[in-house]
């Protein structure tokens, strides 16, 4: 991964984000970029496509979540390895990336159902 474009192109994110003439982006809260399984039906996706041009890769099943605080990454414990090399914060205009590691407990549709009826 190359590190410094990473951080280029979240300056660029950023700093559209906090441009109060982009209106609609500008009062936006938080920006979340999530990318799911591996779905070879999907031609195109937003999400992916983000990912890509940020980190130079396609991580599935990780949740990136952009605040005016902190960069949060939700991944698997391997993929979370692998964005390590970002951590480190080469531009104060970025805020620090935070990664979170998913937990492997997968709740079938079944269960989540039952319990929001509970």
């Amino acid at each position: 991964m190359d590190k410094e474009a990473f951080y280029r192109r979240m300056k660029r994110v950023y700093s559209a984000w906090r441009n109060e003439e982009n209106q609609e982006l500008f009062k936006l809260d938080a920006l979340v970029c999530a990318v799911g399984v591996d779905d070879q039906d999907i031609v195109y996706s937003k999400s992916t496509s983000l990912q890509t041009w940020l980190l130079g890769y396609e991580l599935s099943d990780t949740v990136m979540v952009a605040t005016e605080g902190a960069l949060y990454f939700l991944a698997s414990k391997k993929k979370v390895e692998f964005l390590r090399q970002i951590e480190t914060n080469i531009d104060t205009t970025v805020p620090p990336v935070k990664l979170l590691v998913r937990d492997k407990v997968r709740i079938s549709r079944n269960e989540l159902c039952n319990n929001k009826q509970g």
